[in-house]
């Protein structure tokens, strides 16, 4: 597959398609254990509702619910107004590959309202990210190399820490402005909060749902392409295999950006699993799309 220039917002760019859908593309280095990353997925499914909903209404709530991996190759976003009101639109979201369902999703957009002025949600004290190391390219999933990450809240994966909490500073690499669609994906960029309690590598988390609630107007006012943002996630329940995080991310003012919670499940992927693995999902893709490419074409 031919790679296009990187950068996130070339990446998730729409490609309007007859019956008013648009097209992304899933290239590699957005992909996870298991298909392509969750929060690239809704990051092109908010950029589909912007696509449909009046700008002076920004996105205030997304949910999504992945229902199968997709391979990397094109996919086929279906945006359907549901309501559009005087002050709120709701709008749903289909997404498919090869007319199989990929994901679902529920959008909220409205204009705002009287304010009450009420704000505890204080960031926790870390460091400037200039004094944070930058965790090094390929150092996990190849999805990490889209974020420059500077670890610095929780303890390192599978490492048997009494915590199930991880975070730190992140911004998209290379630098963009952050905009509504880049936030919505950025609560879905570390690893999993599960992942410091385990002492054991080999498990993998895929994404049932993802809701995110954005907090503050997007783009921030002055904002440029090398801030940096705080993102902190934690777990307090892993039950019958699964387990809910919850994620907030603050600008470097102080100011809650995004909140959001999902739903996850721990799978095995080590020899002896019955769970497939990221490239046995690509293959399976594959093989698919060239059975029906073979179905469609003419006999002699």
């Amino acid at each position: 597959m031919n790679e296009v220039a990187r950068g996130y917002r070339a990446d998730t760019a729409l490609r309007a398609v007859p019956g008013g859908a648009y097209e992304a593309t899933v290239h590699e280095h957005w992909l996870v254990a298991r298909g392509a990353h969750g929060g690239f997925i809704a990051g092109v499914v908010t950029r589909a509702v912007q696509e449909v909903v009046p700008p002076e209404r920004p996105l205030r709530s997304l949910t999504v619910h992945f229902v199968r991996p997709p391979a990397p190759g094109s996919l086929r976003i279906l945006p359907r107004p549901e309501r559009i009101g005087r002050s709120g639109a709701f709008v749903s979201v289909r997404v498919t590959q090869d007319d199989e369902l990929i994901a679902l999703a529920l959008a909220a957009a409205s204009t705002g309202f009287s304010d009450l002025p009420y704000d505890v949600a204080e960031p926790p004290p870390v460091p400037p990210p200039e004094d944070v190391p930058r965790l090094p390219p390929g150092a996990g999933p190849a999805f990490l190399d889209n974020f420059e990450i500077r670890w610095c809240v929780g303890d390192p994966p599978f490492s048997r820490s009494p915590r199930a909490e991880i975070g730190g500073w992140l911004r998209t690499d290379p630098p963009e402005v952050a905009d509504a669609a880049a936030i919505t994906t950025f609560m879905d960029a570390f690893p999993p909060a599960l992942f410091p309690i385990l002492g054991d590598e080999g498990l993998i988390a895929p994404t049932l749902d993802l809701t995110v609630h954005l907090r503050a107007p997007l783009p921030l006012p002055g904002a440029a392409a090398g801030d940096h943002y705080l993102a902190v996630f934690s777990s307090t329940l892993s039950r019958d295999g699964f387990f809910e995080e919850d994620g907030r991310l603050w600008a470097r003012d102080g100011t809650l950006v995004a909140q959001s919670r999902q739903l996850a499940l721990l799978l095995d992927t080590r020899a002896g699993s019955p769970h497939r693995s990221g490239a046995q999902v690509t293959r399976r893709a594959r093989d698919r799309r060239g059975r029906r490419d073979r179905a469609e074409r003419p006999g002699p």
